[in-house]
């Protein structure tokens, strides 16, 4: 189906696609942004010390700045024993060693004799207190915090897959609904319980949607627009992300209570009961589907709102002159469109039959899913790394957020050179990154070299967000998406086994990830270039996409 001649005609980029893509995708992205930030910064744990016995013959200068859990707790003093391993006596300064996250104190008297700790003090001047800090959960507790964001990446492998087949079965808009729904109850109910389990499956049930919700209205956005101007959402996304993520830093900062904050960004998803009425589906999908009518009555309005003066008979010609030549599936009432093959060739089309029936297709399609999926892993695993910068949490997830502004070049890039050359670069500077970063530290300050590979690792996930779907045809992109998602999120629970890599040596990590993205620029020249060519619609489009492109 040749639907980009469709959108030629009803306009392909007009303002129709604009309202959507300044509209649609600054809602889900900008939601998805802060929701995520949140959550790290509300299972963050500040640098800590144990709450020793009041038993002190030395007061703690600055006392002021510390405070401890429990009101009982003298944070003014600490036992005489311990003052001497904790305090520099010769500088009086004990901010940066006071906090130095025991979990056990000398017991006084008793050479080499450790106490456990009962109850901590924890940095609060440097970061909010947070669900893990009014828990407790540190030392022997410490393997909740991970636990949440480990079951967090499990729903979202199993809610991208289970929401990309009703996105390809019923449509986009309704699973668009889902996901908001389902993002914004969970989201909003999990300020309210204390319960580590509740909360467990509350963040596991917004994980299930966290990436098809951005995602989804991304690809809808995308199906709509020309082929020229694709890049135009890429670049929005890219954009609304990175700002989201520094707002959430700054609203702690301004809120400084982790329960509001939950609230004041996970609730506006649940507005989509109000917008709703106003979110279109997409017509390449309802085109696909034999939906000629509903799809008819939707690029008639489009072209209205393009200021194409188009009647409901000539976008009719248009569709059936685009079609005539396609496997189409129709419904009884528009069998006068022309067809070569049985109306249900393309209905509930399964991505598992794409996969068996088309060689070439199939090849692309693992290829995208191994690059997506090493990209997501590349990502995750740098933005792990620059999270160590320094004691202010906030301002550290802040700078790691602003560090990925560069990449905001990302789409216009991608427009200029193609998709494959610019991946290919990134991937292969990320990976060379890497492995320089670990050569040289401990060595030199490597810092910069890290965050090179930071700025690399983020124009590669962008592209990928951009390539991936123009590889799939329309009528299995959804689940073609969910698909490298899924794998998405598993390489995401991975990430932080590698990046543990660094208690045997700091530069381990990066080194992983540095081979694995000089392996994925390796992958990205076996995929063909997608830039200026119509989205395939069916599996034999997309399959005789030239190698050469």
């Amino acid at each position: 189906m040749q639907f980009e001649k469709i959108l030629d005609e009803v306009g392909g980029f007009g303002l129709y696609q604009k309202v959507m893509c300044f509209s649609m995708i600054p809602f889900t992205t900008g939601l998805c942004g802060m929701v995520y930030y949140v959550q790290l910064i509300v299972l963050s744990v500040p640098d800590f010390r144990c709450a020793f016995p009041k038993t002190s013959t030395l007061s703690i200068p600055n006392a002021h700045t510390l405070s401890t859990t429990n009101s009982s707790t003298n944070a003014a003093t600490v036992s005489s024993v311990y003052t001497g391993m904790s305090y520099n006596m010769s500088t009086g300064n004990d901010t940066e060693i006071f906090f130095h996250s025991t979990c056990h104190y000398p017991a006084e008297g008793a050479d080499g004799a450790e106490i456990p700790c009962t109850d901590w003090v924890f940095d609060d001047v440097n970061m909010l207190p947070t669900l893990s800090t009014e828990n407790l959960w540190v030392c022997e507790n410490a393997w909740r915090p991970y636990t949440i964001m480990t079951m967090f990446w499990v729903g979202n492998v199993v809610g991208a897959l289970s929401m990309g087949l009703v996105s390809d079965r019923f449509g986009r808009r309704p699973a668009l609904l889902v996901c908001c729904l389902l993002y914004g109850t969970a989201g909003v109910a999990s300020a309210f319980v204390s319960n580590f389990y509740a909360f467990l499956v509350l963040r596991m049930l917004v994980g299930s949607v966290h990436h098809t919700l951005p995602h989804l209205s991304f690809v809808i956005v995308l199906e709509f627009c020309s082929s020229s101007r694709r890049v135009v959402p890429l670049f929005v996304v890219t954009m609304i992300y990175t700002v989201a993520s520094m707002l959430a830093t700054v609203l702690a900062y301004s809120i400084w209570g982790w329960r509001t904050l939950v609230v004041i960004t996970a609730a506006p998803a649940l507005a989509i009961v109000f917008i709703y009425h106003w979110i279109p589906e997409s017509a390449s999908w309802q085109l696909t589907q034999g939906k000629i009518e509903e799809a008819t009555t939707k690029l008639h309005h489009i072209a209205s709102v393009n200021g194409k003066n188009l009647s409901r008979e000539n976008i009719s010609k248009i569709i059936a002159k685009a079609t005539n030549n396609v496997e189409l599936v129709s419904n009884k009432k528009d069998s006068e469109i022309n067809n070569q093959h049985d109306d249900s060739s393309y209905t509930n089309t399964k991505l598992l039959s794409v996969l068996l029936t088309y060689p070439i297709l199939r090849r692309r399609i693992i290829i995208v899913m191994i690059i997506w999926m090493l990209g997501c892993m590349c990502y995750y695993g740098h933005a792990q790394n620059t999270a160590n910068m320094g004691k202010h949490l906030l301002l550290n997830y802040f700078l790691g957020a602003a560090a990925e502004i560069p990449s905001w070049a990302t789409p216009f890039l991608i427009e200029r050179f193609g998709r494959k050359p610019p991946l290919f670069a990134v991937f292969l500077l990320s990976g060379v990154a890497g492995i320089v970063y670990c050569g040289l530290v401990g060595v030199v300050n490597v810092s910069a070299v890290g965050l090179i590979g930071r700025l690399a690792v983020s124009a590669v996930y962008c592209i990928t967000l951009q390539y991936g779907p123009e590889v799939f045809p329309t009528v299995v992109r959804g689940q073609g998406v969910a698909m490298a998602e899924t794998l998405a999120g598993i390489a995401i629970l991975l990430s932080p086994a590698i990046g543990y890599l660094e208690e045997y040596y700091n530069g381990l990590p990066l080194l992983v990830f540095g081979l694995l993205g000089c392996i994925a620029a390796g992958l990205t020249l076996l995929l063909p270039e997608t830039k200026g060519i119509s989205l395939p619609n069916t599996p034999e489009e997309a399959e005789n996409i030239t190698p050469s492109n």
